[in-house]
């Protein structure tokens, strides 16, 4: 499957090969983001990546490597990616039965109607409300561990 995405994290997470485009062609780069956005920076025009290591010293990371640990890291952050996206489709799932409950309780004769339903409507909003500020907190933990721990294991 091929997917066309600017999108880093994307990319990251699920390609196993990287496509570059430009001047007419198209050529696989071996490398990852970060040495393809060191080449557009530098302007260079070698598609050949290389990395450095702690000494300065110019050393080659077969692209094999390269893929090999970002699937090992993958594999490691798979579990917090399903945190993630459980508090997704909860924060999902709250946004739409408050939409619900805020066209229940636009209805104006409701609370002359029954008062207790209406009673009833507005604890379950609120109660709906708290949660999904509870469940957006948790996601933005998530996400910033997520991130930390992305970054972390690029720098290390």
């Amino acid at each position: 499957m091929i997917v066309i995405s600017h999108d880093r994290h994307l990319v990251e997470a699920t390609a196993d090969r990287l496509l570059v485009v430009g001047d007419g062609t198209v050529k696989e780069f071996d490398g990852d983001l970060d040495d393809y956005r060191r080449l557009v920076i530098e302007g260079g025009t070698s598609a050949k990546a290389e990395k450095r290591d702690d000494d300065g010293e110019a050393g080659r990371v077969s692209a094999l490597d390269r893929r090999r640990a970002a699937a090992a890291l993958r594999e490691q952050l798979a579990p917090l990616r399903k945190k993630i996206k459980d508090a997704e489709a909860r924060i999902d799932k709250l946004q739409k039965e408050i939409a619900k409950l805020d066209g229940e309780l636009a209805d104006p004769d409701l609370f002359t109607r029954d008062s207790a339903k209406g009673t009833r409507l507005m604890k379950a909003r609120s109660d709906a409300e708290k949660a999904l500020a509870e469940t957006e907190e948790t996601w933005l933990e998530l996400s910033a561990e997520h991130e930390e721990a992305e970054r972390a294991a690029l720098d290390g």
